[in-house]
């Protein structure tokens, strides 16, 4: 059974509807590192802000699992680095040959890099305890037309229906996502 909050309705009817499914140019917004209940588990959950579109300022969320057979899956721990960051694959490729001293640590490094970075999500819709919800089923490469974000950028929008800024432009000019297979999303 999953836990209610004291208070909580589960029967009353949402404040808003879950986003639909599409493809959003969202803001990597947190990481942040869980352990599942069952097992004990690390997984880092993912939180990204919608940057454009009807959607714009809303969150989606997706979870990243660090066991060892999950990491290098579509969609899995490093993949999703490797989009986050537009960079080929090399800083996922350092991230996975680094020792880090914790879990922890490792979240806390590669959040610094991350947080703030534009990525293009797919999300579909699923059912979950009877109701809708988004799912992130894919990330990728973010190729639209905003830029990418600093930190100290992001951090002066938060809160702002201004996030993310436009007029400062981050190395060549983007181009449109585009779905090149039927794998891509």
């Amino acid at each position: 059974m999953s836990y209610t909050p004291p208070g909580h309705d589960r029967d009353a009817p949402d404040e808003f509807e879950a986003i639909p499914p599409g493809i959003y140019g969202c803001v990597v917004e947190a990481l942040e590192l869980k352990y599942s209940q069952e097992h004990g588990n690390a997984y880092i959950n993912w939180t990204f802000v919608v940057a454009e579109g009807e959607q714009k300022n809303r969150r989606l969320w997706n979870v990243a699992s660090l066991l060892p057979k999950s990491v290098n899956m579509p969609g899995g721990w490093y993949k999703s680095i490797k989009a986050a960051m537009n960079d080929g694959g090399d800083y996922a490729e350092e991230v996975s040959k680094t020792s880090y001293d914790t879990e922890e640590d490792m979240a806390e490094i590669v959040a610094e890099v991350v947080c703030g970075r534009m990525v293009t999500l797919a999300v579909a819709q699923r059912i979950f305890e009877g109701r809708k919800q988004a799912n992130v089923t894919a990330i990728k490469a973010y190729e639209g037309d905003l830029p990418q974000l600093s930190m100290d950028e992001m951090e002066e929008t938060k809160g702002s229906n201004k996030r993310p800024k436009t007029g400062k432009k981050a190395g060549k000019p983007a181009k449109k996502a585009k779905k090149t297979s039927k794998d891509d999303f």
